[in-house]
């Protein structure tokens, strides 16, 4: 009887350690599928890259408004609280989600558009996978699977600061 204890009592770390390594393997692979999925996405969207329709330079002197009291160019969102009446330009940044939960698929389209008209002057459309670890995010250190790479080129290929030029 105290050998059957004995044994239920040291087999249950094991046990524990196996229950752990196979969720983190299911997770693994799921995510692995997921972000198979995303690329498919990307290669079969002809939308998803980076557009350009339009550029405009802009300087303070032009556009005192677009920067804050650094000097520091800045974009505000199209809802967001930092967005003034006086700006010229703002970003907008819709997502369609494909799958939600953990993890979640979505389609990104950020755009930089002019304020007076409302035009699109850019756009960068990308999927991405985040979420589905078996860990919390915070442990995985915010993993996740998107593509194309290009949102960083939009805004400084779209609006050329005049120092830049």
């Amino acid at each position: 009887m105290l050998g059957k204890i004995l044994i239920t009592i040291f087999s249950l770390p094991f046990l524990l350690i196996a229950f752990v390594l196979i969720g983190i393997k299911t997770c693994e692979v799921r995510n692995s599928y997921l972000d198979n999925e995303v690329q498919e996405l990307c290669d079969t969207d002809p939308e998803v890259g980076v557009t350009i329709y339009e550029t405009r330079t802009i300087s303070k002197g032009t556009h005192p408004f677009q920067f804050d009291a650094y000097g520091n160019f800045k974009l505000p969102s199209k809802t967001g609280s930092n967005r003034g009446d006086a700006d010229y330009y703002y970003q907008f940044l819709p997502r369609e989600f494909i799958r939600e939960g953990s993890p979640q698929i979505f389609r990104s389209e950020y755009r930089i558009m002019e304020a007076s008209t409302n035009i699109v002057l850019s756009k960068s459309v990308s999927y991405r996978r985040e979420g589905g670890h078996f860990y919390a995010s915070w442990l995985a250190g915010g993993k996740s699977f998107h593509c194309p790479n290009t949102a960083g080129t939009v805004k400084s290929d779209t609006l050329l600061l005049e120092n830049e030029i």
